[in-house]
């Protein structure tokens, strides 16, 4: 008897109060937040214009951040039951269990679907800068091939000459080398 009156007068409050707490907790709103960060931390990292300007690319980071939110709702809603059953286990003297839901809370990382889409996120990079790396080779290639001049001569082999006496030359097209038949010259 004394000692459920002990536990009345002290611990009664402080379960009124866990009570109230789990009811307004607002665990889902803060995992939500660390979602969102954990997100744009991953897939935010070196803007480019392709991925400003590429469907694709919105829609995975679409698909990662949504699926980041739902896992902060399951996981918050989580913390909200165990808080609510911790205080009603401990109300019939079974021991409250408050620090699992935010242990699990401090374990969520980055998800399956966070990670594809940091993976083709980086593979688009990728290909966008080997592209941009075989268009500076043809563009410096076709430079050269315009640069490229050859001596112009007659069926027989004998040099055609300009008015001055100096040979006629042939100059090279941005996509033929003078000197060669093929765009790279040789």
């Amino acid at each position: 008897m004394a000692e459920n009156k002990y536990f009345k007068e002290k611990y009664d409050p402080l379960l009124q109060k866990m009570r109230d707490a789990s009811k307004t907790d607002d665990s889902a709103d803060v995992l939500r937040g660390r979602a969102n960060a954990d997100t744009m931390q991953t897939l935010a990292g070196g803007a480019s214009y392709d991925r400003a300007a590429s469907a694709a690319s919105g829609g995975s980071e679409a698909q990662a951040y949504q699926a980041q939110l739902a896992a902060a709702d399951k996981t918050g809603l989580g913390i909200k039951n165990n808080m609510q059953l911790g205080v009603l286990g401990t109300a019939r003297g079974q021991a409250a269990d408050s620090q699992i839901g935010m242990g699990s809370a401090a374990s969520m990382g980055a998800s399956r679907v966070l990670t594809q889409a940091k993976a083709k996120q980086t593979e688009r990079e990728a290909k966008m800068g080997a592209l941009g790396q075989v268009a500076t080779s043809m563009v410096l290639q076709g430079g050269e091939n315009m640069k490229s001049e050859k001596g112009v001569t007659n069926k027989n082999g004998t040099p055609v000459l300009n008015k001055d006496g100096s040979q006629k030359m042939q100059k090279g097209s941005f996509f033929k080398n003078a000197n060669s038949s093929s765009f790279f010259g040789g």
